[in-house]
């Protein structure tokens, strides 16, 4: 948190030979938070961008505005590369900014870079049991292969790069690696997987900011475990796990996984059974993704 917000006593105020009014703040800002960053300690003071020029409580220079602010780290606690003691300093002018000027402004914030999106398709390789109909993939006496045949995938990927004011390695874990509960940018829920790609610390033009790459990956078969029911053991009458015999085989076990249903093997002529698991944790990816 930050513990301390110190005015430094070096403010100047000028007027030029055309009366344009410039002025400098600086403050030192503490924090003892690892997760506080330059972002962070710019907040913190109390004069933001586009307030007039004043100096303790008097009225000041209401005229001259302060047209930039910039924060930087100055020192670290201890071995953290958050924290510490931040100088932030405010530039102060009354010369009207023309919108081709602002627009300049803003285009060398990096905070305020628009959001780069791509796209495309890319390929993998999946054993599968059933074909694109989700009928079973077997062989012509009507057993599965073994192992399962090997077929070629493509999914979408979409991918994001921005800059953003934060960054939380905790909550980029909460995100990382999850599926998409509700649904977003067209697809239902269960159907995409995040992954966060990349993230850098940067600053550019005297802004503090985080370099964000992640992109989601497209499955319409969704990303939980779907799998067939099969195994070489069953449950007995009386619940104990038990190899299954083979059929007109005498004491000869099955070498082979066979297809089950609740527990058993599968009757001649019932159809196969799927069960479903949970491998992901999901989240709501507007959450974190830049809109």
């Amino acid at each position: 948190m930050i513990t301390d917000v110190l005015e430094m006593p070096n403010d100047t105020y000028s007027i030029d030979d055309d009366w344009v009014r410039t002025a400098t703040r600086t403050f030192y800002v503490m924090s003892n938070n690892t997760e506080d960053g330059p972002n962070t300690a710019r907040k913190a003071i109390p004069v933001q961008k586009g307030d007039g020029y004043k100096v303790g409580t008097s009225d000041g220079d209401q005229g001259c505005i302060a047209i930039n602010v910039t924060s930087k780290r100055i020192n670290q606690t201890g071995q953290s590369t958050k924290g510490g003691l931040f100088e932030v300093t405010l530039n102060y002018s009354s010369k009207s900014q023309s919108p081709e000027e602002q627009e300049q402004e803003e285009n060398q914030n990096p905070l305020l870079m628009p959001v780069v999106i791509s796209g495309g398709f890319e390929d993998v390789q999946t054993a599968s049991t059933v074909d694109l109909n989700g009928k079973a993939i077997k062989n012509s006496a009507g057993d599965y292969f073994s192992p399962s045949p090997i077929i070629e995938k493509s999914r979408y990927v979409k991918r994001y790069s921005w800059n953003a004011a934060n960054f939380s390695p905790s909550i980029a874990a909460n995100f990382h690696n999850t599926v998409n509960r509700t649904s977003f940018d067209g697809f239902r829920s269960g159907k995409l997987r995040l992954k966060i790609t990349g993230h850098t610390e940067a600053i550019e033009n005297g802004i503090y900011h985080n370099k964000m790459t992640a992109e989601y990956a497209y499955d319409p078969e969704g990303w939980q475990i779907h799998i067939l029911d099969r195994g070489l053991n069953e449950r007995n009458g009386g619940g104990e796990l038990v190899p299954i015999k083979k059929k007109k085989a005498g004491q000869i076990y099955v070498s082979e996984p066979v297809l089950l249903k609740d527990g058993r093997e599968l009757q001649i002529g019932d159809p196969e059974e799927y069960l479903d698991f949970v491998s992901h944790e999901l989240s709501i990816f507007e959450e974190f993704l830049p809109s």
